[in-house]
């Protein structure tokens, strides 16, 4: 059995389990950095909701763990004085593996789409500042930054009404300087174009 289909089947196999904190180290070599306020809004999330998901660790010597993918969520536990930190340990991996494992996980996680996560954030928002929660306390963005997601949601949204016309009054539109020629035109459709504040047809 080659090294990664060992990996493989511990990846697979090995149930989670919980070993102290402090018997947990960072490796010298992540790559992802995290801003202070990302740092904080995570250790918030933990302090929030409890542990989120297990740390992956390999075994460095006995009862000893190197991170391969979770550092920042042990670093917040270890302030928060958790004492034991639940972990999937992969055993003995080697130190390519481990890297190879540790920039696919950092790297493959994907992007958010603006506008759903504009939405999202909007109504997260108005359910914490309803319930008297300072958003900018637990959320991973600056007053800045949730303005302008939320902004993002606003203007991607179409809000528009569909009116039945006759074809004389679509010649007589089509030709109009109030048209908004970024969009298809569609002949027996006016909608008010929520970004540009002109029609299409």
């Amino acid at each position: 059995m080659t090294e990664v289909e060992e990996l493989k089947r511990k990846i697979a196999s090995v149930p989670e389990t919980r070993v102290k904190t402090k018997s947990i180290r960072p490796n010298s070599w992540n790559f992802n950095m995290q801003s202070d306020r990302l740092f904080n809004s995570l250790k918030e999330a933990l302090r929030r909701f409890g542990r989120l998901y297990p740390v992956i660790v390999r075994e460095v010597e006995d009862e000893k763990y190197e991170i391969i993918d979770g550092e920042h969520r042990w670093k917040a536990l270890l302030q928060l004085g958790v004492e034991s930190t639940p972990v999937k340990n992969l055993g003995r991996v080697s130190d390519v593996l481990a890297k190879e494992l540790m920039t696919i996980l950092n790297k493959t996680r994907g992007e958010a789409n603006p506008e759903k996560l504009g939405l999202s954030l909007s109504r997260i928002v108005r359910a914490m500042e309803e319930s008297g929660e300072d958003p900018l306390a637990i959320l991973p963005y600056d007053a800045e930054q949730l303005k302008r997601l939320m902004a993002v949601s606003e203007e991607l949204k179409v809000e528009s009404t569909a009116v039945e016309i006759v074809p004389e009054e679509w010649d007589a539109m089509r030709d109009s300087t109030r048209l908004c020629t970024s969009h298809n035109w569609r002949k027996r459709i006016v909608r008010r174009c929520v970004r540009c504040g002109t029609l299409e047809l």
